[in-house]
């Protein structure tokens, strides 16, 4: 019922956006920022700054979509290992 009431109410076709937002916020800067030999704050920063951009300009759907797609980005360009980070 949550997911035909969100894609009505908002356009988003699922039960919450939540888990792209964490991955894309909190889960991906600090491997990207690890792999660059950056500071993951900065790193976490610049996140937070794209996330509003999305959240402005895109629908509740692109947002999501696009939060996946760059958090699945990141991860794919440094698969985690175990004592890398």
């Amino acid at each position: 019922m949550w997911r035909v009431r969100n894609e009505t109410e908002a356009g988003f076709r699922g039960i919450s956006d939540i888990p792209g937002k964490v991955a894309f916020l909190y889960l991906a800067p600090p491997v990207d920022g690890a792999a660059h030999v950056t500071n993951r704050y900065a790193a976490t920063s610049a996140a937070y700054r794209e996330n509003s951009k999305l959240e402005w300009e895109l629908s509740a759907q692109q947002a999501d979509d696009e939060h996946w797609r760059r958090a699945t980005a990141i991860f794919r360009e440094h698969p985690w290992d175990d004592g890398e980070i």
